[in-house]
């Protein structure tokens, strides 16, 4: 019972509200439809899905790293974002442990919205004896355009 009080702890942020000072941060909400950026039609957009060369690889300055192989995927709401650099964003997200729980995420560009979408799912070779726990962690995207003035958001969690 301890630890279960521990994890909701950590999922709640202990107070911090998920939002990290200065950061942007826009709710769930469907991506709009947005107008062509230059050599794409008008409506297109570039999706990508991000995976680690290697399981587990620890990403710089923290992290999780995002997987291609889980098993029994389900979507995954991230909680805020922070803009690293001019092409990589850190969402910050509740999860599992890595030994048992992977993410992945794809990513949707377009002219006016960057759409980050998550899911998490079992990892191969994952004993079933996994600790019922939440942990708060961030996991880096890189996108394939400057950010610039364009909004970030995720698809709306079913």
């Amino acid at each position: 019972m301890t630890c279960l009080i521990i994890a909701l702890g950590l999922a709640g942020g202990c107070g911090g509200g998920g939002r990290t000072p200065g950061a942007s941060q826009s709710p769930p909400a469907p991506a709009p439809e947005a107008s062509s950026a230059p050599g794409q039609s008008p409506g297109s957009s570039t999706a990508h899905s991000l995976t680690s060369p290697e399981s587990g690889q620890t990403p710089s300055g923290g992290g999780i790293v995002a997987r291609d192989d889980l098993i029994d995927p389900r979507p995954l709401a991230w909680e805020s974002w922070t803009q690293i650099d001019e092409t990589t964003i850190e969402v910050t997200l509740t999860t599992g442990p890595q030994s048992c729980v992977g993410v992945s995420a794809t990513v949707t560009e377009d002219a006016d919205t960057v759409t980050i979408d998550l899911a998490e799912g079992a990892i191969p070779g994952a004993d079933g004896d996994c600790p019922a726990m939440a942990l708060r962690t961030t996991l880096r995207v890189t996108l394939d355009e400057p950010l610039g003035d364009r909004s970030v958001t995720q698809a709306e969690q079913r």
